[in-house]
């Protein structure tokens, strides 16, 4: 018998990738939170950027042919673009959702969640840092995606369960325009090589099946156990494209003719001017089709036991997957457009969360052993035209270990203090790949790129009545983030260095939080660090964090 029906809202994101990632996101995690009884309402957003898209800083070079280096590029400006090109982004993004709620019976509840998403972009981005046009990249694309999910929600005494069905299908078309025109890699067989353009379609669908159960043994010792079987079509087209001046498509055409001399391989197409010149097996021009199907099942075991009403300790196991992808790079050969498989991660964690003082002080603490196969990195591959480009490479074994813990503090009322760290001490284990100088090289033992050893994060905040429905607040915070490396192995160009950054905020809030207002300072000590490096075949560049920035921010909650 069908007891109540409810339509409620779930949240817009302004990221299609927040939306994407927690759309995929398997339901082997606690059950959720009661539902809410809003009245009919649908959520949607869309949120456009029109800022200037960011400067790389440039860390060093690696200069491919030193007698063609221009003088400029030995310029000491921390930070450099090219002159009279508009870098303003056009970024739109649409999302719309809706969530329905059906009690079945007073113990079982049908949800159903639709949502569309729509991304747009067009970026020019200057990713040399230099003022020459080693690579000036342009950046065309749309992402439109639709996904529903049903489930069923059972609480029946010691028993909570979840099971369901989601789909999703995804559409990708991005268009990519490079002036590469001062590379020193230029000109090739006496052909300038000034600029190429990139287009590629990928079509995703993927349908899966789950279910997540808890089971109360006893009051204190409660069992978990869920599982998620995933499939996953992927279809990829790609062209890599002459941009109408004939000079890509002439030098491909000198490859064509020597690569089917020396092979005694039959007359082909010749490349076009603005047509596809990527070579197949035949070192025939056109466009690269191809396509990925996966299928996993990913799981999760584990158990919680009550020590005391304030403590518990738990240990789970789980398996998870990464779907496979197709590298949208410029790449002269189709061997460059090969997918990467899915990877695979089996961890293992264990804690206790706990309270003390009556409240007053809260502990949680874990340790974890993460084992992948076929991690996704970012490599390298050598191209005979374009010499070193950046792509995706599975490493067949890698693994991570580490602690974590967090501390809360409350000693006197108003006051919080909030301390958390982790350590990682991560490994890949075996791995031959291409480093970013263009040179094989074997990787096992080394620690996997962007995973620093050592983080913390220390905040406090102090609050006090204005009066009975108002709190004034002052808060601030410490984050430390340890030395990485953004390249595999032990590159010195590819080193991000620690750093420390302190934000302050002040401010007031009414009542129950609904709405507050405040001030704050992020990085006030301005701090000098960098998010990303990478390399351009003649310049390795980084993007810095953001200096000293300081602003006012009222928020609302109509909820």
């Amino acid at each position: 018998m069908i007891k109540k029906l409810r339509f409620g809202s779930i949240d817009a994101r302004a990221s299609p990738i927040d939306a994407l990632c927690r759309r995929r996101s398997s339901a082997l995690g606690a059950l959720p939170s009661p539902l809410s009884s809003a009245p009919a309402a649908v959520s949607g957003a869309s949120p456009a950027d029109r800022s200037d898209s960011q400067a790389g800083q440039l860390n060093a070079l690696t200069i491919q042919v030193p007698a063609n280096a221009s003088p400029a590029l030995g310029s000491n400006r921390i930070a450099d673009w090219d002159p009279g090109v508009d870098f303003r982004n056009d970024d739109r993004f649409f999302q719309i959702a809706l969530r329905g709620d059906l009690d079945v019976t007073d113990h079982i509840t049908l949800t159903s969640i639709s949502a569309y998403e729509d991304y747009r972009q067009d970026a020019v981005r200057d990713i040399d840092g230099t003022a020459l046009q080693i690579l000036l990249l342009g950046t065309q694309g749309r992402i439109k995606s639709f996904s529903q999910e049903l489930r069923l929600v059972g609480d029946s005494g010691p028993l909570k369960w979840i099971v369901g069905a989601n789909y999703a299908k995804d559409k990708a078309n991005e268009f990519q325009s490079f002036d590469i025109r001062n590379q020193t890699n230029n000109p090739i067989f006496g052909i300038p090589n000034v600029g190429a353009d990139l287009t590629s379609t990928q079509n995703s669908k993927t349908l899966a099946a789950f279910g997540n159960a808890e089971f109360e043994i006893t009051p204190d010792l409660t069992l978990q156990a869920g599982a998620r079987y995933t499939e996953n079509r992927r279809w990829f087209n790609t062209c890599s494209l002459d941009n109408g001046n004939g000079n890509i498509a002439a030098i491909i055409g000198v490859v064509q003719s020597v690569a089917k001399g020396a092979f005694g391989l039959p007359a082909g197409p010749v490349p076009q001017v603005g047509g596809c010149f990527n070579l197949d097996a035949n070192y025939d021009p056109g466009e690269f089709r191809s396509r990925l199907n996966e299928n996993n099942v990913s799981w999760r075991v584990g158990a919680k036991y009550k020590i005391t009403s304030d403590a518990l300790i738990y240990a789970n196991v789980s398996r998870g997957y990464k779907s496979g992808l197709f590298p949208t790079v410029l790449a002269s050969s189709n061997n460059q457009f090969a997918p990467v498989k899915q990877e695979k991660l089996t961890a293992y964690e264990a804690g206790v969360k706990a309270s003390f003082l009556d409240r007053a002080v809260d502990l949680t603490a874990a340790v974890f052993y993460y084992d992948y196969r076929n991690k996704q990195v970012r490599s390298h591959f050598i191209d005979p035209i374009f010499v070193v480009l950046e792509s995706v490479a599975n490493a067949p074994k890698s693994d991570a270990i580490g602690a974590e813990a967090q501390v809360v503090v409350r000693p006197l009322r108003g006051l919080t203090l909030n301390l958390s760290g982790s350590y990682t001490d991560s490994k890949i284990k075996d791995f031959i790949g291409v480093n970013q100088f263009g040179a094989v090289e074997d990787f096992s033992g080394t620690r996997m790129p962007f995973t620093p050893e050592w983080q913390g994060v220390g905040d406090a905040e102090y609050r006090w009545s204005l009066d009975p429905s108002h709190e004034v607040f002052v808060g601030g915070s410490l984050s430390y983030t340890g030395a990485s490396n953004a390249f595999l192995g032990a590159d010195s160009v590819g080193k991000m260095v620690a750093r420390t950054l302190v934000d302050l905020r002040a401010g007031v809030s009414g009542p129950g939080d609904r709405w507050k207002a405040y001030v704050w300072g992020r990085n006030v000590t301005n701090e000098k660090y960098q998010n990303y490096v990478m390399r351009i075949t003649d310049t390795v560049i980084g993007y810095s964090g953001k200096p000293a920035t300081y602003g006012f921010t009222l928020a609302v909650n109509f909820r």
